[in-house]
């Protein structure tokens, strides 16, 4: 019988492309998405074979009622591939804090809900967990605040589930992208320019250089050094096929790149680059 996989976050992106990946392997996949609509879509595409089911992360506990019963459906579960997310963008001083709460929901508290509702399966096949953390788990990027919070968060919790599911059996790899050329990136760039165009006289003396820097920074990444969804799901699928998989994987070019280059620098060096990285 083919492996049966669950991924949450399936409907764009890396999630679409994970599950495109396992579906063509021959792997039983069913998937989360947030809009009915979606669900329609991936039902669509694959004839069936793949089951969507709708979820909204951003309520952590609906989501874990409603993943257990997804699971009960399944003839068995060996494996978990956490990929959705949100990235909202701006400085830490004007974003609302409203916007983290959504944040830490769904990019963090959620990957909670998928643990808890998903380790009592995984523990009879000693199956795996995949988490989607980003190189900005890792990297504070200025102007993510929210999203880089979340991101810090989960690597912490990715780690608990690997020492404490790890002895039941399960293991858990983290997956670290860089830049991917996805439409939640141009649906940023998108938004970055009338939100700067909406800011005030003194606010834009602050921090207009953060807006045009990032707007520079992710254009030139998403057109020059960004992985494609379906390398970053190559990697998933690595760290699903191992035998014993590694704790984390770096993926894409420019996150080894900038790894690589801070190891041996200090605090101050790193902030450094990264005012280069913004300035224009």
């Amino acid at each position: 019988m083919s492996k049966c996989i669950l991924v949450i976050g399936g409907a764009g992106g890396v999630g679409s492309a994970v599950v495109n990946s396992l579906a063509s392997r021959g792997y039983t996949v069913a998937t989360t998405v947030l809009e009915a609509t979606e669900a329609d879509s991936i039902h669509t595409r694959y004839g069936g074979a793949v089951k969507a089911h709708t979820v909204d992360l951003s309520n952590a506990v609906a989501a874990l009622t409603k993943i257990k019963l997804l699971v009960d459906t399944m003839p068995a579960l060996d494996a978990v591939v956490v990929c959705a997310a949100i990235a909202p963008v701006g400085p830490m001083e004007l974003t609302p804090l409203s916007t983290y709460n959504k944040a830490f929901e769904i990019n963090c508290v959620s990957a909670v809900s998928v643990y808890q509702a998903t380790l009592p399966a995984l523990r009879k096949t000693r199956g795996r967990i995949v988490l989607l953390s980003s190189m900005g788990g890792r990297a504070a990027f200025p102007f993510m605040s929210a999203y880089i919070a979340t991101k810090f968060a989960l690597e912490g919790l990715g780690d608990v589930m690997r020492r404490e599911a790890g002895p039941q059996g399960v293991k858990v790899s983290i997956i670290e992208p860089g830049g991917i050329r996805t439409n939640l990136v141009r649906q940023q760039l998108m938004d970055v320019e009338p939100a700067y165009a909406a800011l005030g006289e003194e606010d834009r003396e602050r921090y207009g250089y953060l807006y045009k820097g990032y707007l520079k920074m992710a254009g030139d990444s998403l057109r020059e050094t960004a992985s494609t969804p379906d390398e970053i799901a190559a990697v998933v699928v690595e760290a699903l096929d191992a035998p014993e998989p590694e704790s984390r994987y770096v993926a894409g070019a420019d996150a080894k790149h900038f790894f690589e280059i801070s190891r041996a620098m200090s605090d101050r060096e790193v902030d450094e680059v990264f005012h280069q990285m913004f300035l224009i």
